[in-house]
């Protein structure tokens, strides 16, 4: 069994070579925080569909790491974990932020970053660039107080 509670994964995967043949990861039961981001737009579809955290709260992604259905993955992703998010985070976004609300209507803080993540965590961290949820400077809707770019 795996013990991991917070995740910082930062892929590069090249889209013109052939597909890494993604399979099912073991269930992470400890899960609480999980940051899935690629450079610029890669894309690896099917990546959180390999994933199961019963006891995730947080969760950032890039949203190049969602297609080709970025709201049907998640619903998925949250069905098979059965975890209640309480943070969901976007960066890299092209989609409407109601895309978003809709897929995940009972998760409480849900933002988005337009950019997508071009430096390394580490980078971002040791610039300060992060902040407690992992977003940076965000544009956001819903309930509670966020930064915004404007």
């Amino acid at each position: 069994m795996v013990n991991l509670v917070h995740c910082r994964l930062w892929i590069y995967y090249d889209s013109w070579s052939s597909s890494p043949g993604l399979s099912e990861i073991s269930p992470l039961p400890h899960l609480k925080s999980l940051v899935l981001s690629a450079a610029g737009q890669t894309a690896l579809p099917g990546l959180l569909d390999t994933l199961t955290a019963p006891a995730l709260h947080r969760l950032r992604v890039t949203e190049a790491l969602l297609h080709p259905d970025p709201a049907a993955t998640l619903v998925r992703f949250l069905a098979r974990s059965g975890c209640a998010l309480d943070e969901f985070c976007v960066t890299g976004c092209g989609l409407p932020m109601n895309v978003y609300q809709d897929a995940l209507p009972g998760v409480a803080s849900i933002t988005v970053k337009r950019t997508p993540d071009d430096k390394s965590l580490f980078e971002l961290k040791s610039e300060g660039g992060d902040d407690e949820n992992g977003c940076g400077e965000v544009r956001s809707c819903g309930a509670s107080a966020r930064k915004s770019d404007d």
